[in-house]
């Protein structure tokens, strides 16, 4: 069913139909009662072990143009990073950005956005600024 898709095996299916899926039993009872068809997010970035993924919606962000949402290097829908020891930091976030409700805190590294692996602060802006019209972007920390 997955033929001309670029669903290969290794990748993690995060989400199905809108809804996160952790555990092989969970994505099954999503698969299940499902009765059309179905909407995968999937990444296929090695998540090095104690690393988490998050799912980010920045599209009902109060700025709705992708130019405003990266206005600044260093910054994209309410987030503040800077490079630390080679890697890309959560330095601040905004009261009202949409990563407030997820699991991710100031001080965690950013490893990749969307499935796409990011070694430079630019990268992640331009991952985040890529995605806005997702529903969810999927954040590995």
């Amino acid at each position: 069913p997955f033929q001309g898709s670029d669903l290969r095996a290794g990748h993690e299916i995060l989400c199905i139909n809108g809804q996160r899926v952790r555990t092989a039993r969970s994505a099954a009872e999503v698969v299940r009662e499902s009765r059309n068809s179905l909407t995968l997010v999937v990444s296929n970035a090695i998540r090095p072990p104690g690393a988490m993924y998050t799912m980010v919606s920045i599209a009902d962000h109060h700025h709705q143009n992708a130019s405003s949402l990266g206005n600044k290097d260093n910054y994209v829908a309410g987030m503040y990073f800077k490079m630390k020891n080679g890697l890309v930091q959560l330095m601040k976030v905004d009261e009202d950005s949409p990563v407030v409700a997820t699991s991710m805190k100031v001080g965690d590294f950013i490893l990749a956005v969307n499935g796409k692996v990011v070694g430079s602060v630019s990268k992640v802006v331009d991952a985040f600024v890529d995605s806005a019209r997702k529903e969810f972007i999927p954040v590995l920390y």
